[in-house]
């Protein structure tokens, strides 16, 4: 009986090692697969950003074109005088989407409705647009008419005479319309970031925070973020503000770990979309971006 029981005993050790053994690549395999399959998810939030990058794209494209049509309607006008100019452009406005609309002589005067005008001047913008080869796009700001925030674009027109530069302004409610995909509200945070000024407009919030969707400044946001060990907010920074095109890296916000990607807006130099996603959710969207 003893010896029976001792061989028991025998062939219990190896069974218990092998079990052992077999539960440690188990365990491994899982943690492994697990990493695997994190890294694919976050992936998708590449993609995620790319799709927002992409469609701010193609919004400034159409709101830059906006503009060039206005300019072939005033090239086409027999009488050109200011007033006459600026009549036509406000009865032709789209004001579903933009709220003002107006124009830069070459000699600097501004013309649009008076409000428009004393924004414009009080923050410098026609200097800043009149000194810009290219399409410059503002910082947001609130208008003085309206008390809503809103965003203007000033083109330059060639080949005129008196006109330098046309605008038109938009609503931020109405830019942050533009990002809005409702699979992904509740899950994620999308931000578009302007990186001279650290400051950002939340098109999408995770939360059901309000106040979170103005004109924030990402400097002042940073007690809500962790970063790892071999990456910080000024590194961070420094990346977007050598225009580096895109970028991922991990950290907690808010306690939570999360994955933030960003990419460069090429019809809006120096912004970026900055998409926020709390690890818990990765397989949440996964869902809706693999199919």
């Amino acid at each position: 009986m003893k010896n029976r029981r001792k061989n028991m005993k025998k062939r219990g050790v190896p069974l218990a090692l092998y079990l052992t053994v077999c539960l440690a690549i188990i365990v491994s395999a899982y943690f492994h697969l697990s990493r695997i399959a994190q890294n694919f998810n976050t992936q998708h939030l590449e993609l995620i950003t790319g799709l927002y990058a992409e469609k701010m794209n193609e919004s400034m494209e159409y709101l830059q074109n906006y503009v060039k049509e206005d300019v072939k309607m005033i090239q086409a006008m027999e009488n050109k005088e200011p007033e006459k100019i600026q009549k036509r452009l406000e009865k032709n406005l789209n004001q579903k989407m933009f709220c003002n609309v107006g124009f830069i002589l070459k000699n600097g005067e501004v013309y649009g409705s008076k409000c428009a005008v004393a924004d414009i001047k009080k923050k410098n913008f026609d200097k800043q647009a009149l000194s810009s080869a290219i399409s410059f796009n503002s910082d947001p700001y609130q208008s003085s008419e309206t008390g809503n925030m809103i965003m203007t674009v000033f083109v330059p027109v060639a080949y005129d005479s008196q006109i330098r530069i046309l605008y038109v302004s938009i609503m931020i409610k109405q830019l942050r319309k533009l990002g809005v995909y409702e699979l992904l509200q509740g899950k994620i945070s999308v931000h578009l970031l302007k990186v001279d000024s650290e400051n950002f407009i939340t098109c999408i919030s995770s939360n059901e925070d309000t106040t979170a969707n103005g004109w924030n400044n990402l400097l002042l946001q940073q007690k809500y973020f962790k970063y790892d060990e071999n990456y910080s907010y000024k590194q961070w920074i420094k990346d977007m503000r050598s225009a580096k095109k895109e970028g991922r890296f991990a950290a907690q916000i808010k306690g939570e770990d999360s994955t933030i990607s960003y990419r460069s807006i090429s019809g809006m130099p120096g912004w970026y979309v900055v998409v926020e996603l709390t690890n818990k959710n990765i397989s949440d969207i996964t869902q809706h971006f693999s199919v």
